[in-house]
């Protein structure tokens, strides 16, 4: 306990020996390139407006799919999805119907039905 005290009291005192350079403004106005946020309701709540508004527009948006991680990833994601799907009969038949598989996808089935009623 006395070495854990003693370690914790050593990094207190080297993080509180450190020294900080507070920038110039010039090089706070330069290099600033977050949003700040406004805490008023009104303004908060537009605020919050346009952001969900741009974050459940943003799939139909067209400059969102030229780039190189479309190619990428969206189209063959959606083409395995697709043949997934589309072979999901064929699958399901191939499959033996085991009571241990029975048992398994039942346990699965109750996992998932705990997220949907979240």
């Amino acid at each position: 306990m006395n070495r854990l005290y003693a370690l914790y009291l050593a990094l207190i005192t080297a993080a509180s020996a450190q020294t900080t350079e507070k920038p110039s403004p010039a090089d706070s106005q330069q290099t600033a390139t977050h949003r700040t946020y406004n805490v008023k309701p009104g303004p908060f709540l537009r605020e919050f407006g346009h952001d969900e508004i741009d974050l459940w527009t943003s799939p139909f948006k067209r400059r969102n799919y030229s780039g190189h991680a479309f190619k990428k990833y969206v189209i063959p994601f959606a083409l395995i999805t697709g043949a997934l799907i589309a072979s999901d009969r064929q699958t399901a038949d191939l499959l033996p119907n085991t009571t241990d598989q029975v048992i398994w996808s039942s346990r699965v089935s109750q996992v998932g039905a705990g997220y949907s009623l979240a």
